[in-house]
């Protein structure tokens, strides 16, 4: 039991999932968050989402957290292997996912809220962005 707010699983998720390919490709992130859920390139291309499922039963919440990247596929989408010109070991990949969310979710439990919005913000997609909204 982590003591997470379930509804920040999904961003945290993906925010480890830009982190591990950054660490893998060691280079600044060609990705961004289009949220809610949603994995970008830079260009605009949609690369892969995160899901998450909540469940509770009273006293405990459960999260199910699927993630879904298109890491070496070949023609017609994008992937990593495309963005990135280099394949790599998609269990390599969700191992350093793995590993970057947990070490996430624990900074986010120890330093709050601002500190997660402010590293988020950093790779949404529409930061500095015109927004229309209507209602």
């Amino acid at each position: 039991s982590s003591g997470i707010n379930a509804e920040y699983g999904q961003y945290i998720t993906a925010l480890a999932v830009i982190k591990a390919v950054n660490e893998i490709y060691e280079q600044d992130s060609l990705l961004k968050i289009k949220w809610p859920n949603d994995i970008y390139t830079v260009n605009g291309e949609k690369i892969g989402g995160v899901l998450v499922n909540c469940s509770s039963t009273g006293k405990e919440t459960g999260l199910c957290i699927g993630v879904g990247i298109n890491v070496n596929n070949d023609e017609p989408t994008v992937s990593l292997a495309k963005v990135f010109g280099l394949k790599i070991s998609v269990p390599k990949l969700a191992s350093k996912v793995c590993c970057l969310f947990m070490e996430e979710m624990c900074l986010f439990n120890e330093k709050g809220y601002e500190q997660f919005v402010e590293r988020f913000c950093q790779v949404w997609l529409h930061r500095d962005k015109r927004v229309r909204i209507s209602v």
